[in-house]
């Protein structure tokens, strides 16, 4: 069976990826190449936060742990998710 696949784009580096349900935004950037920074990959520093443009409602829902290191960080999490908590879904 085929799963169901998801465009990702990166605009600062101008690369888009089709993604798989429920991959991990993590692991699209690296399989994309795309230059994103990660330090943690566990949602605790904000290294990997990224403003999401566009799409919100294609991502999984937020938890408690990325919405504190969020606000730690001064970041808005309606605008912002973490790379390393953020997975793909369709809408």
């Amino acid at each position: 069976m085929m799963s169901t696949m998801h465009r990702v784009t990166f605009q600062q580096d101008e690369i888009t990826y089709d993604a798989e349900e429920g991959q991990w935004l993590y692991d699209v950037c690296e399989a994309a190449g795309a230059s994103v920074p990660f330090a943690c990959k566990a949602g605790a520093c904000g290294t990997c936060a990224t403003q999401v443009v566009q799409g919100e409602e294609s991502l999984g829902p937020q938890r408690a742990r990325e919405i504190r290191t969020l606000e730690s960080n001064g970041l808005d999490p309606t605008q912002y998710r973490l790379l390393c908590l953020a997975d793909v879904h369709g809408t």
